[in-house]
């Protein structure tokens, strides 16, 4: 069956609650407009994505939180010509580990691949438990397969009823687990090695539950 990588980061979310708290946080200190908090969090978020891909890309890699939580002083500075406070920058770290929001187009896209039977990666530069964490706030919701499989039954509607429609694995892997940042071929490759392992004992014990 075909599979499908998704880039949690730049495909199946939103950044608009971390832009919002850094309106709230610095809006006195020099944002004139929202808009001026979108600006400085792209800056913010676009360089300490190259920042993180030389430095592992290099051979010194660093989790991408650890790159954003030590980009943000500058970013800030760079717009506003001040230092912000470290309480600050953790609650802007803290918003974009825990409160992003769905780009609901891309995970209709995602539960359109599952419900084909479709091998599903989701494949992200952040935590891969912030990740889960994210899946099951907003409708993804994930059970274990007596074989350790994880599956997900996506609720289209985000919410809490029991209406939800069961799907096919679902698999994520973090760069952190690799120690080595996309788009290194060696994080494609571990996808295909570990897509091709998966499948085979998929397919193993669907034969063998059919003989029984």
């Amino acid at each position: 069956m075909p599979t499908i990588v998704f880039d949690f980061l730049d495909t199946l979310v939103r950044f608009d609650e971390v832009i919002n708290v850094i309106w709230q946080t610095w809006q006195e200190k020099g944002l004139e407009q929202h808009r001026d908090a979108v600006t400085l969090f792209e800056d913010w978020y676009h360089t300490a994505m190259m920042d993180y891909v030389a430095a592992s890309h290099s051979g010194l890699y660093r989790s991408f939180i650890k790159v954003l939580h030590g980009t943000l002083a500058r970013a800030v500075y760079k717009s506003l010509g001040i230092l912000p406070l470290e309480d600050n920058i953790h609650r802007v770290v803290d918003t974009f580990r825990k409160k992003l929001t769905p780009a609901l187009e891309s995970l209709e896209a995602l539960g359109l691949a599952l419900a084909q039977g479709w091998n599903v990666w989701i494949l992200t530069q952040g935590d891969k438990t912030d990740t889960w964490n994210y899946l099951k706030k907003y409708g993804v919701v994930v059970d274990e397969e007596n074989d350790g499989q994880p599956l997900c039954k996506l609720n289209h509607n985000n919410t809490d009823s029991n209406d939800k429609t069961r799907l096919g694995p679902v698999f994520v892997m973090s760069c952190d687990e690799l120690k080595v940042a996309k788009p290194h071929p060696k994080v494609y490759a571990q996808i295909m090695r570990v897509t091709i392992r998966r499948t085979q004992r998929i397919e193993v014990s669907i034969e063998a539950n059919m003989k029984k």
